[in-house]
């Protein structure tokens, strides 16, 4: 078998206008840098280095997710644990982290909230914030068990054992009045089925369906949140979720029909596209 360059194997990504693909494999097989691939393209792989390239490579050819091919994502500075079992966490959603984080900073003497993340998935968003707030108390739940089993793993792999799991479909009867957390975060699906359907398709083929529709508008499963946080006893301090953009007008009139008369604010993404909403509630009012 001849021997293959560094520079062959980055060509195939440049024809396929993968290049940055390209060049993370390489990195990857040859337990080097990217920078280190970019700076030597006269390495050459071993045949066995070879082989598992060209078996990665083809997942690419196919349209896999890179993520998913490598079983690595970044968020929020850490690399998460990820396979077709979860969502492939998003930058954009680091945005919901720093959101939580901007509200505990603001509340000063409370450095130990509680904070329960509904559709938790990999557990990027519950391990960035336990990650940032040792002391907080995180509850992480999903419906999904095989999803909790990447979170729990994610989690171990840094070390945030204080992170609570629970396999629910988003909040069970007297959930809210039994935790009575500061925080509600949600990044639920919001793909619909017939409208705001903007999802790619190599996404459709590889990621859970279970993580990306929710309904005709993708806003069923928010509803439903929604509904359950109003018929509770116990109302966090904070709400806050993920949507798409193009589904804020909708949004906005969903919150504002089932929570009038509380503070509503909406943030833009790095992008320039709303992305997420804040409900602050004013618990006196509710005792």
């Amino acid at each position: 078998m001849p021997s293959v360059s560094v520079e062959s194997c980055l060509q195939r990504g440049r024809i396929l206008g993968k290049r940055l693909e390209s060049e993370l494999i390489l990195a990857h097989v040859l337990g080097s840098s990217r920078a280190s691939v970019f700076a030597h393209p006269e390495w050459t792989l071993t045949q066995a280095q070879s082989l598992v390239f060209d078996a990665l490579w083809f997942q690419i050819e196919a349209e896999k997710p890179l993520a998913y091919v490598l079983n690595r994502q970044e968020f929020w500075g850490l690399d998460f644990f990820v396979d077709e079992r979860v969502l492939i966490p998003r930058p954009e959603t680091e945005l919901l982290v720093e959101c939580v984080l901007n509200r505990v900073a603001a509340m000063g003497e409370c450095l130990s909230p509680r904070i329960v993340e509904v559709g938790t998935g990999s557990g990027a968003i519950a391990v960035a914030l336990q990650h940032v707030l040792p002391e907080a108390e995180v509850f992480a739940v999903d419906v999904s068990s095989d999803a909790l089993e990447v979170a729990q793993m994610n989690a171990l792999s840094y070390g945030c054992s204080g992170i609570q799991f629970v396999e629910s479909d988003l909040l069970q009867e007297c959930f809210l009045d039994e935790v009575k957390p500061d925080f509600v975060v949600a990044n639920l699906p919001y793909i619909g089925t017939e409208q705001f359907d903007f999802v790619q398709d190599s996404v459709r083929r590889y990621e859970p369906a279970l993580a990306l529709f929710a309904g005709a508008d993708g806003l069923d499963l928010y509803r439903r949140l929604f509904d359950q946080i109003f018929y509770s006893k116990w109302k966090p301090q904070f709400l806050l979720g993920e949507f798409g953009d193009a589904q804020r007008l909708v949004l906005e009139s969903i919150l504002l029909q089932r929570f009038p008369g509380y503070c509503l604010e909406f943030y833009k993404d790095g992008a320039g596209f709303d992305r997420v909403f804040v409900l602050n509630f004013d618990r006196s009012s509710f005792f």
